[in-house]
């Protein structure tokens, strides 16, 4: 087996790595991370080298709430910030 078999999905599909994980900035009361997510190169994707773009939508430029809009080859991925609670749930 080659460099990175066995090492779980997109292992060895590019330079740089196939796995990596984000941590949380934020901390609890006792210092640990409160999420982690693991992430992953997909087969094919190119190592990031294909067509790619982000948008980043922020309050400060005029948006209503922030939001971000990612497109790598042929997926792509949306998020949006909460709008205010209402009054009820405060």
């Amino acid at each position: 087996p080659g460099p990175g078999a066995g090492a779980g999905p997109g292992a060895g599909v590019g330079p740089g790595p196939a796995e990596w994980k984000e941590w949380s900035f934020a901390r609890d009361d006792y210092g640990q991370h409160y999420y982690m997510e693991r992430w992953a190169r997909l087969p094919g994707d190119g190592a990031g080298a294909g067509p790619s773009a982000a948008l980043y939508a922020h309050p400060a430029l005029g948006a209503a709430r922030p939001a971000i809009v990612v497109r790598c080859g042929g997926h792509f991925a949306y998020a949006r910030g909460r709008g205010p609670l209402p009054a009820e749930v405060r």
